[in-house]
């Protein structure tokens, strides 16, 4: 659902990737390469947030899911 709790600020390389599963953020905010679920080379460790604009862990589980990865993924 469109929403902040459900809504990412990213520049437009990383929007790509995240659009075409190439990454993938884990339940605790880690940037994971998909293939590998370990950290994506090149990229920051874990989204920046803004306490105010939380995100739902339930919609990262889904859009892993999107790309069969586990819903569970951990940044390790």
């Amino acid at each position: 659902p469109d929403g902040a709790d459900n809504s990412l600020c990213l520049c437009p390389n990383c929007h790509v990737r995240l659009d075409f599963g190439a990454i993938v953020i884990a339940d605790d905010l880690a940037i994971l390469d998909a293939t590998t679920l370990v950290r994506a080379s090149g990229l920051r460790t874990h989204l920046r947030i803004d306490p105010r604009h939380p995100i739902e862990p339930e919609y990262l589980r889904y859009h892993r899911g999107l790309f069969g990865r586990p819903l569970t993924a951990h940044g390790g």
